[in-house]
């Protein structure tokens, strides 16, 4: 399994310990700490001021440790600044990264008041140097981390006798349940389109909570929710009760277009140049066609949609930066006349072999109606590259992004 072990409980100590230092709300700007419990979110971690991914070496609990990353206007990809940090310095950690940019960072000038332009001025090597100096010297422990009684929550699921079994049960809860390290207990991804539930919809979900005993549901990176603890029996039980009190929850979790992510756009947003989410639905639309032409590759279609990402500005909201497929919202002339487009990006990696920002491809800025039509055919080709030899989306996007831009 890429889980390693929960996070939640340490990123709540080092939120309620930072709290309480001075230094950390005089940046000038801000500071942006991560944790992911799983290799998948790597990248998302890299791209931090300080990224933590859960890391376990012959039994005892750490992290790997990025530093100096960041999106939007000069996006970084960040530094491993620590292999392997075990757990009991997980606050020290911080706590030197955040003495050390209160006394030499530019808290000043907020388009420097970042972690990554100290990173790049000092260089990696240097700046590792100095923060390794302020770490070996910061006493600090940890806080309180809550320790969470998993075995007692999962003893307390309610089980249920209700049976389904028809064609979008067994679809949705094939895409949406994932096997946990308790018997017969799973959790459940919801996935919501652009992230947006109304008041009255989150009161349904509290309800449906209480219903089935589970006392915690969590907000992904990726716009869903996860209910980490689930009894298998009450899989159907869920499934009828969503279909009639938030049946979008459903039918978009079904739908290629509830993978593909965007930024609320310039409906909403008051620097938005383009409305991100009215092309994420157009794109669904086309990836829902040519998954009917391809029906055997949908569930490839489908999990392979959540790596486009759309912002309606260049600020980057969606993630752009990280994305194998990625589209900014502009303006441009087009034959003397002011069009609505988007900048094309392509190559968001990380892996061992491969780290690469989403590249801009010159000259590809389109009108926002040919979008969809370009995804389109960028998936269709690489359906037919699947039939020859095995590659993953981010890799033939990264390659595409190399052999022809």
């Amino acid at each position: 399994k890429r889980n390693i072990f929960d996070v939640m409980p340490y990123a709540r100590m080092v939120e309620n310990e930072v709290f309480f230092m001075d230094k950390a709300f005089d940046f000038g700007r801000k500071l942006k700490i991560g944790f992911s419990n799983s290799l998948d979110d790597e990248f998302v971690m890299a791209v931090q001021d300080m990224g933590f991914v859960a890391k376990e070496i012959n039994g005892e609990k750490g992290f790997k440790v990025y530093c100096g990353g960041g999106m939007g206007r000069g996006s970084k990809i960040g530094h491993v600044l620590i292999e392997f940090l075990p757990e009991a310095d997980l606050l020290r950690a911080v706590k030197a990264l955040i003495d050390l940019f209160y006394d030499r960072g530019d808290r000043v000038n907020r388009m420097q008041a970042r972690l990554r332009f100290l990173v790049e001025k000092m260089g990696f090597e240097g700046f590792k140097k100095l923060y390794l100096d302020y770490f070996g010297k910061e006493t600090i422990v940890n806080g309180k981390i809550p320790k969470i009684d998993y075995e007692k929550k999962v003893r307390e699921l309610k089980q249920f006798d209700e049976i389904e079994n028809s064609e979008t049960f067994n679809l949705w809860k094939d895409i949406c349940t994932k096997e946990t390290k308790f018997k017969d207990v799973v959790s459940l991804v919801l996935y919501v389109k652009n992230g947006d539930l109304t008041a009255k919809d989150i009161e349904k979900l509290y309800i449906l909570m209480k219903d089935i005993n589970t006392p915690t549901i969590r907000a992904t990176i990726n716009q869903n929710l996860v209910i980490p603890l689930v009894h298998k029996s009450a899989i159907p039980y869920i499934y009828k009760y969503l279909s009639e009190a938030i049946p979008e929850i459903v039918t978009e979790t079904i739908s290629i277009r509830g993978q593909i992510r965007a930024c609320v756009g310039a409906k909403v947003c008051m620097i938005g140049v383009q409305d991100s989410q009215s092309i994420a639905d157009a794109i669904g639309d086309e990836l829902d066609q040519l998954a009917k032409e391809f029906p055997q590759y949908r569930k490839i279609i489908f999990k392979e949609a959540k790596n486009i990402r759309i912002s309606g500005c260049p600020s980057s909201c969606a993630g752009v930066p990280v994305a194998p497929l990625g589209f900014i919202g502009l303006k441009k002339k087009i034959n003397d006349k002011l069009t609505d487009c988007m900048q094309v990006y392509m190559g968001g990696i990380l892996t061992d072999s491969i780290q690469s920002l989403a590249f801009e491809i010159p000259n590809l800025i389109l009108p926002i109606d040919e979008i969809p039509i370009l995804v389109k055919s960028l998936f269709r080709d690489y359906l037919e590259i699947l039939q020859v030899y095995d590659i993953t989306f981010s890799n033939y996007m990264y390659e595409r992004r190399l052999e022809e831009f």
